[in-house]
């Protein structure tokens, strides 16, 4: 529990986090903020939002955050922020209120504990992007969907994201795109500035002088040609052109009209309808809106790939390693041979595994039958490829090993390939172990 500018822990959110049997620190120091289950910042919304910002922006990337707003929300402060915390409660939240909060992010405690190290980082580049995945894996259904949030660049916010990468969050995101670790569909499109910025003021201006003092004139237009707003021909009670004095009797033969046209109070110009301009509110350059160029927003989700790496877990090989990829390399080279005149080639299913919790070397060697054969990989994962065995039989030895490596707060990471049909898709995720 952080209190911040002054402000005291609610006596209602003391009573709920003593409910759940939570051990509750006020102000805890920095290291001791990092080891805790969940955490808890109270104070005016701009102080909260600050807070939680660096401490996205840290080890405490995925620590589960509640916001408790005290008093009128800043008019200086974008709301989109709250998109960065887990939850936001106002200060005076009823404890009911409080304990269904709770709950929730005791839930994301439990997926975030049971997250292997980042060991597996070679740089802060790649822990930056590990920890952006695994932040999407522990929120919602791995999905990251962008925030509508005037005050972005982009007007939009992608949630925790922003903090964890900051100003390398485009980078990231099509770095982990391209790398198969999400997938990406757009859900909007905005237009942009040659600056970049898509904070835009749009409206309509006369073509000519760029004015935006513009008003709906009714137009006559007399056989001479001259056209003027309808005002312009009335002399008393009678319509007459003032261009050449012709008094204007019968509508449709000595005048057409009158018709509704934009005209610009400022130089008098008449348009059948007005420009649109943009002015961004960052470098204040104004560009036609055609001129203009736009880009997708886009929602992003984990794939297969994306959920094996978050998963992954560094860990000593079995002493047995090196027979076990023997047997894996002799297995598929007696499955992917060549088959016997008007025999069918050879059924088989090769299963990766990776998020399983306990001891998997038992729960395979329980599982395998005698056919089998598995190499682990990491601490938490491994490939097995199974003789004889359909795509449906892959699945219930899935299940099977799941049953038996027990439950974990994040579903594992899991992919079947069925010989023959994907025998180039086997051999190629065969690759890192049948070659050495």
């Amino acid at each position: 529990m952080v209190p911040l500018g002054g402000s005291e822990a609610p006596a209602t959110l003391l009573r709920s986090l003593t409910a759940l049997d939570l051990a509750i620190s006020l102000k805890p120091p920095l290291e001791e903020l990092f080891q805790a289950s969940l955490v808890v910042f109270s104070g005016r919304d701009a102080a909260v939002a600050e807070a939680v910002t660096i401490l996205r922006g840290s080890r405490g990337a995925l620590l589960p955050v509640l916001a408790l707003v005290e008093g009128a929300p800043s008019p200086w402060l974008d709301t989109s922020w709250t998109c960065v915390v887990d939850a936001v409660q106002p200060a005076a939240a009823s404890a009911a209120s409080l304990a269904q909060v709770l709950e929730s992010l005791a839930t994301i405690a439990r997926a975030v504990s049971v997250l292997p190290g980042e060991e597996l980082a070679r740089n802060e580049t790649e822990r930056r992007r590990l920890r952006a995945l695994r932040w999407i894996a522990t929120r919602g259904e791995g999905t990251l969907a962008p925030t509508p949030a005037a005050g972005s660049t982009s007007l939009y916010r992608f949630a925790a994201l922003e903090a964890i990468c900051g100003i390398h969050l485009t980078d990231d995101l099509a770095a982990l795109l391209k790398g198969g670790h999400l997938k990406a569909e757009p859900v909007d499109r905005v237009y942009r500035c040659s600056c970049g910025d898509a904070r835009l003021h749009f409206r309509d201006a006369c073509e000519h002088c760029q004015s935006t003092d513009l008003e709906v004139a009714h137009v006559l237009r007399h056989g001479c040609g001259h056209s003027a707003s309808s005002a312009n021909f009335w002399r008393n009670e009678e319509l007459v052109c003032p261009s050449c004095g012709v008094e204007l009797k019968a509508e449709g033969v000595d005048y057409q009209g009158p018709t509704d046209r934009i005209r610009c109070r400022g130089c008098g110009a008449l348009a059948d309808q007005g420009l649109t301009v943009a002015t961004c509110l960052s470098c204040r350059q104004t560009t036609a809106a055609e001129k203009l160029s736009s880009t997708a927003v886009l929602r992003y989700s984990l794939t297969n790939d994306g959920r094996a790496a978050l998963l992954a877990a560094p860990g000593r090989a079995p002493a047995d390693d090196a027979e076990r990829r023997a047997a894996l390399r002799a297995t598929w080279k007696r499955l992917n041979g060549p088959s016997l005149p008007g025999r069918a080639r050879t059924a088989a299913s090769l299963v990766r595994f990776t998020g399983g919790s306990g001891d998997l070397d038992a729960v395979l060697t329980a599982t395998l039958r005698g056919s089998d054969v598995a190499v682990r990989v990491g601490s938490n994962g491994f490939v097995a490829l199974l003789s004889d065995t359909s795509r449906e039989g892959a699945q219930r030895f899935l299940a099977r090993i799941q049953a038996l490596s027990g439950d974990t707060p994040l579903p594992a990471a899991i992919q079947v390939l069925v010989l023959p049909e994907q025998a180039a898709e086997i051999e190629a995720a065969l690759a890192p172990f049948v070659e050495r």
